[in-house]
């Protein structure tokens, strides 16, 4: 069964649903579950897929002969799909040649999607590289990672403590989220499939970036910093020792990727308290990876994953997985919000990373109206001293809150609920989401 992808797959039929031939691109990184995602949506069409492997453009254009006969011998009783995968191996003499050709070709109802892994391709070479197809276009499609909403459906017998880990490891992505079984605790999960050698994701991260970036082990510096904790330029830098221009470079292309991100950091009224040009690793895979895999490949290799689990992973999930937690309770709220469930309609979701503490969600909508959201993390109950904290952070970032909620992964004490309620304070466990 597949799952997920509703609004991707609404767009698509919409625009099969017309009366002209159409031109699309649909891009996301390796293991996204492109190509299982346009298998679903052609299942009840006649389509035709073409994987465009990396060989001479004399090859490339024997090889799609046959596929072109094929279509022309179909196309004529009604539309028809065309999928062709890692299109950029197409030279753009044979995009001119074959894919105009085949869009004005008069006999023929065609969609034709053109498919990347290269997000850093896509968005920063396709037009000067595949010029005579971007005049062309009628869509362009990037597959980001499955919603928390989407991705736990796979695993209904799963808590949601234990999905909410799993995102934090594997983050959205199809390809890994697969690997991930049900009838195996979070710990042996992790030990099986990125702490063994020879494990099968044991290498993924790198195989991954060596498919965009060159460099690499500059990159790996840099993610290990990060990772760690480096949030910084002046931290990377002193971490790492590069220049903070090159820094800055390697930044950026890992920005463009969808790796890291520059932290959008919400306004407030005691801006002087904020921490200021923060970055961090968006990708939970890689984030994960570079914190724990790749700096402990010496102890993985002599067959020592249980240790490094015991070790170094246990004792951090607090910090470590808070912020996917966060990111779980932002898409709660954005549920909320766009049901008409909260006092306002909020639309800016940012967070706010204080001198003193954070605040993992701050959401405005764009009237005036604020809401503040805080998660805790830890194995007890959240208790009135959590309360208590979050208003004096609040206050110190002289934020003035229409509705404030703070989640918690174990609960809350009646202390702490009663204290909420009299604050008027929403409380939210982690197993309410």
């Amino acid at each position: 069964m597949f799952i997920g992808r509703k609004d991707e797959k609404k767009q698509l039929e919409n625009a099969f649903g017309g009366e002209h031939n159409n031109l699309l691109v649909l891009y996301g990184r390796e293991g996204i579950g492109k190509t299982s995602f346009l298998f679903n949506f052609c299942e009840d069409k006649r389509y035709f897929y073409y994987n465009a492997i990396e060989i001479t453009p004399a090859m490339q254009e024997k090889r799609f002969a046959k596929i072109e006969k094929e279509i022309s011998e179909y196309a004529v009783s009604g539309k028809v799909v065309l999928i062709i995968d890692e299109f950029r191996y197409f030279s753009d003499e044979m995009l001119n040649e074959k894919i105009i050709g085949l869009l004005d070709n008069e006999n023929l109802k065609i969609m034709i999607i053109l498919v990347s892994s290269s997000v850093n391709w896509v968005e920063n070479s396709m037009v000067n590289e595949a010029r005579s197809i971007a005049r062309r276009l009628t869509g362009i499609m990037k597959l980001k990672d499955l919603s928390f909403r989407e991705a736990v459906e796979w695993y209904p017998k799963i808590s949601v403590e234990d999905c909410v880990l799993m995102r934090s490891v594997m983050g959205g992505i199809p390809k890994y989220l697969r690997l991930w079984a049900d009838n195996r605790r979070t710990r042996e999960n992790i030990i099986s499939l990125l702490l063994t050698k020879g494990s099968v994701l044991e290498n993924e991260a790198e195989f991954f970036l060596k498919l965009e970036l060159r460099e690499l082990a500059a990159y790996n510096a840099i993610l290990i910093a990060l990772a760690g904790g480096k949030y910084k330029l002046n931290d990377i830098y002193a971490e790492t020792g590069f220049s903070r221009a090159k820094i800055s470079v390697y930044l950026k292309n890992l920005i463009e990727m969808d790796i890291v991100e520059k932290v959008n950091m919400a306004y407030v009224r005691h801006y002087d308290k904020t921490q200021k040009g923060l970055y961090r690793i968006r990708d939970s895979f890689i984030r994960f990876y570079y914190a724990y895999v790749y700096p402990n490949r010496d102890l993985i290799e002599q067959g020592r994953g249980r240790q490094v689990y015991d070790e170094k992973i246990l004792p951090d999930m607090p910090r470590f997985v808070r912020e996917s937690f966060a990111e779980v309770a932002k898409e709660f709220l954005m549920i909320l919000s766009r049901r008409g469930s909260l006092k306002a309609g909020y639309n800016d979701f940012r967070t706010w990373i204080g001198k003193t503490g954070t605040i993992d969600i701050v959401a405005n909508d764009g009237e005036g109206s604020t809401l503040a959201a805080v998660c805790f993390y830890e194995e007890r109950q959240a208790d009135a001293e959590e309360i208590a904290a979050v208003k004096e952070m609040l206050s110190s970032a002289g934020l003035r809150c229409k509705e404030i909620f703070i989640f918690a992964r174990a609960g809350f004490t009646d202390r702490a609920r009663a204290m909420a309620q009299s604050e008027e304070i929403m409380t939210v466990a982690m197993s309410d989401l």
